[in-house]
């Protein structure tokens, strides 16, 4: 029988039957179980029920299940069928416990397989759509952009610069700024012709010549008599 089974052995424990039977004959089935079991089985001092219970989804919901399974093996008779599934149910993430629990599984493979659809759901909605993502725009278009991308710029910049325009000031050249306004006398006025000297500045008058800044003239009275000096 010992050989029957060794016939069937595989990989890691083909290799530590070979290793045994090296060192001694073994024939007797007892002695076969006991030494595989002190190598394959678990630890002389382990909880497997309380491994069951701290077990937490730490990965996709397919490795999980597989982890529950494996320690649920170990303690099949420990734990009822409506404990199984509340086992299952808190160990999953917090998303899916939630969803999960709304829907009340009857039994374990219900449990599992609401899971993996909620998993499956979850990962289709955070799914970015494909025309939200980045478009490769040409090398062509990239340089055209971003042309006109500084002219833009350049054409805000030249209107920030602009002298704004104060809609309430009178431009009208019937009101001229105070300092460019001079207030003459008819007696002023004849005194500077007398003199030979412009209206506008006080300079002599000559052919060609031209004002340095022209003035608004005002004066008291305006008489015909009144030339400019010849």
């Amino acid at each position: 029988m010992v050989g029957l089974a060794a016939y069937h052995l595989l990989g890691e424990a083909q290799l530590w039957f070979y290793q045994v039977e090296s060192d001694r004959l073994m024939q007797d089935w007892e002695e076969f179980k006991e030494l595989s079991t002190i190598r394959f089985g678990p630890p002389a001092h382990c909880n497997p029920l309380g491994d069951l219970v701290l077990l937490r989804q730490t990965a996709p919901v397919e490795l999980y299940q597989k982890q529950f399974q494996e320690k649920l093996a170990t303690t099949s008779r420990m734990v009822r069928l409506d404990q199984q599934v509340n086992l299952f149910t808190v160990g999953l993430s917090e998303s899916l416990r939630l969803e999960v629990e709304l829907h009340e599984p009857a039994d374990l493979a219900r449990a599992m397989n609401l899971s993996r659809a909620l998993e499956l759901r979850q990962k289709v909605q955070n799914r970015k759509p494909a025309w939200q993502g980045d478009w490769n725009i040409p090398t062509s278009w990239q340089g055209r952009r971003n042309s006109n991308t500084h002219l833009v710029s350049q054409a805000g910049q030249q209107i920030r610069n602009y002298p704004s325009i104060n809609p309430t000031a009178d431009t009208r050249p019937n009101n001229p700024p105070a300092q460019y306004i001079r207030n003459l006398t008819s007696g002023e006025m004849v005194e500077r012709k007398a003199k030979n000297l412009f209206y506008n500045c006080d300079e002599t008058y000559r052919a060609g010549h031209q004002c340095k800044r022209l003035v608004w003239l005002q004066v008291d009275e305006f008489t015909d008599d009144i030339t400019e000096p010849q």
